[in-house]
């Protein structure tokens, strides 16, 4: 189904705005301000996933020390539901 016109000129609008690196790449935003760290899998409930985030929680305070941005990514149900980061690095499983 089409967008209504004035719906698809605000998201024309907003892309616009958007710098292009940051159109370009998801992790522009990062980009000498963080140290950003991808965590992706295929669902919340997978052990390493959960395993891997307890362990990042109990260090915490060293990552934000050191600018580390934790940035997760579960995979959805379809593939038209992909993140930007899905797409770019296309994960299978589990993945840092």
């Amino acid at each position: 189904m089409p967008l209504p016109r004035a719906a698809a000129a605000i998201g024309l609008a907003l892309l616009a705005a958007l710098p292009a690196q940051a159109q370009e790449d998801p992790l522009a935003e990062h980009l000498w301000t963080a140290r950003p760290v991808l965590i992706f899998a295929d669902s919340a409930r997978d052990p390493r996933y959960t395993r891997q985030l307890a362990e990042l929680e109990r260090e915490a305070e060293a990552l934000a020390e050191r600018d580390v941005a934790i940035i997760t990514d579960i995979k959805p149900a379809s593939r038209s539901e992909y993140s930007a980061l899905r797409r770019k690095f296309r994960p299978h499983g589990f993945n840092i």
